[in-house]
């Protein structure tokens, strides 16, 4: 792994929060990096990076801000969250680029997209949900399939194809990954090519 500084020292406190309960201890006895290609990596025991996060820098976009879905019961979220095996985020890569248009994504344009035809790190279910808090717009859920005819794992070319635009152009919207944020549920994470996209009123 490329370093480009020192250890990072504290991550946001929501991404803490998040990857506290990805990983079931305290993260901030990892050693988290600022890698060159922008992303933050941890090492683990064998000293290997894998990659938690990605830094976003000024004039490349904006990243839609969402509320983590979650189960509204107690013992639902214990269930599906605290007490699941939740897999790290996928992030979709093309020709070097971070991300995917959503108009390249959901028309099946996903050639060029880093290790499109290994299978997507989903876990063991036969069909998820995708799940978008966008801010101003009525929330957004969608059960998808996440295996293919022969009950193997979707590939992570096919994965990116199930985004659909839901009233906002396909044009302005990159999808950059998923992140797993219950059993049964990933949420996209969503940039904005340009500008502030503003809700209806």
């Amino acid at each position: 792994m490329s370093r480009t500084g020192p250890p990072v020292r504290r991550l946001p406190q929501f991404a803490k929060d998040y990857f506290d309960t990805l990983f079931g201890f305290d993260t901030r006895t990892l050693q988290i990096f600022l890698a060159s290609d922008g992303s933050y990596q941890y090492l683990d025991r064998n000293r290997m990076p894998h990659v938690l996060d990605y830094h976003f820098p000024c004039g490349t976009g904006t990243v839609v801000p969402q509320h983590m879905w979650e189960p509204l019961q107690r013992g639902d979220r214990y269930r599906h969250v605290q007490g699941a095996t939740l897999q790290c985020p996928i992030f979709f890569k093309q020709r070097g680029t971070l991300g995917i248009p959503l108009q390249y994504a959901a028309g099946g344009y996903t050639d060029g997209i880093e290790s499109g035809n290994y299978q997507a790190p989903l876990g063991d279910k036969t069909t998820t949900h995708l799940s978008l808090s966008w801010p101003g717009y009525n929330p957004f859920r969608q059960q998808v399939e996440i295996k293919d005819s022969a009950h193997r794992p979707i590939t992570i070319a096919k994965l990116a194809e199930h985004h659909r635009a839901q009233s906002i152009g396909r044009e302005d919207i990159t999808i950059v990954g998923l992140v797993h944020v219950s059993a049964g549920t990933w949420m996209p994470i969503i940039r904005l090519n340009r500008g502030v996209l503003l809700p209806p009123n």
